[in-house]
C-alpha cells in the first residue's frame, strides 16, 4: 500500500513560537467580534506578526466560522449519544485526523472544540497500513456504543476516495457500514438532518442538528498521545493582546 499523510511525531512550533500564535489569535478575534471581514482579518495580523503560511492556516482553523462558534458547541454531543442514531461521518476528514494522531500530531483543538489537523491535505490520498489502523479503531470504539447505522461519506474527486470505499466495507462488514462515494460530502453531510455528524469542517457543523468530536474518542480508547495545539475556549474579547 502507499503512504498516507506524513506528519512529525512532534509540534512543528517551538514554544516561543506558539506563544506568539496565542497572541495572534487572541488579536484576530478581536477584530472578528468587531466585524473586520474574516480573510482581511486574518491576512492583518498575518502580515502584523509576519507569519508563514502554516501558521496562518492553524489561526484561520482555530476560529473558522467565528460568527457559529456558541451555536456550534451547542450542538455538541459526547459518544454516549449515538446509541440508536446513524452517525455519518466525513470520511477523509476524520481518517486524515485520526491517521495523524496516530503519527503523534500534530493536531488543533479550535475554539468551537472540534480537533482538525494542523495541516490541509487534498486532491490525492493514498491508503496505508495505518489507515487499516485507524479503521478498526473506529469500528472497536463504536461496537461498544451502537450506533443504529454508520454511514461513510467520501470526497468522489479525491484519487484513492475508490480504493478507500472498498477497505471501509471490508472493516466494516461486521457493523453494515454503508459507504456513500459523492461529488460534494460537505453538502451532502449538512442535509443529514436525523444524524450525529462526524466532521471538523464547520460549514458542515453549522448546518448539523448534532455533531461530535470522534479523534477525541479515539485517542482517550486507546491512550494515545499526539501533539494537540489547544486553543479551545481560552481566547475571550477581554484577553486581547497589546500591539
Amino acid at each position: 500500500m502507499g503512504k498516507g499523510p506524513d506528519r512529525r511525531g512532534e509540534s512543528s512550533l517551538s514554544d516561543t513560537e506558539e506563544e506568539r500564535l496565542r497572541r495572534v489569535i487572541v488579536d484576530f478575534r478581536f477584530l472578528l467580534e468587531r466585524g473586520y471581514p474574516f480573510d482581511s482579518a486574518l491576512r492583518f495580523v498575518g502580515n502584523h506578526h509576519q507569519l508563514p503560511s502554516q501558521q496562518r492556516n492553524i489561526v484561520a482553523r482555530v476560529l473558522s466560522r467565528f460568527d457559529g462558534i456558541t451555536e456550534r458547541r451547542r450542538h455538541r454531543v459526547d459518544l454516549d449519544g449515538v446509541a440508536g442514531h446513524v452517525l455519518a461521518i466525513d470520511g477523509l476528514n476524520q481518517l486524515i485526523t485520526i491517521e495523524t494522531a496516530l503519527q503523534g500530531g500534530p493536531l488543533i483543538r479550535g475554539a468551537d472544540g472540534c480537533i482538525r489537523d494542523a495541516e490541509l491535505v487534498g486532491g490525492k490520498y493514498k491508503t496505508s497500513g495505518r489507515t487499516m489502523q485507524a479503521l478498526r479503531l473506529v469500528y472497536d470504539l463504536l461496537a461498544e456504543h451502537r450506533p443504529a447505522e454508520v454511514v461513510w461519506v467520501l470526497d468522489a474527486p479525491v484519487s484513492g476516495s475508490g480504493n478507500l470505499a472498498v477497505l471501509i466495507r471490508q472493516v466494516g462488514s461486521g457493523q453494515d457500514w454503508r459507504v456513500e462515494v459523492v461529488a460534494s460530502p460537505d453538502a451532502v453531510l449538512a442535509q443529514m438532518d436525523d444524524a450525529v455528524v462526524v466532521s471538523s469542517d464547520a460549514v458542515v457543523l453549522d448546518h448539523c442538528d448534532a455533531w461530535m468530536v470522534l479523534v477525541d474518542e479515539v485517542i482517550d480508547r486507546n491512550e494515545l498521545h499526539p501533539v494537540v495545539l489547544d486553543f479551545d475556549e481560552r481566547y475571550q474579547s477581554d484577553e486581547v493582546s497589546s500591539r
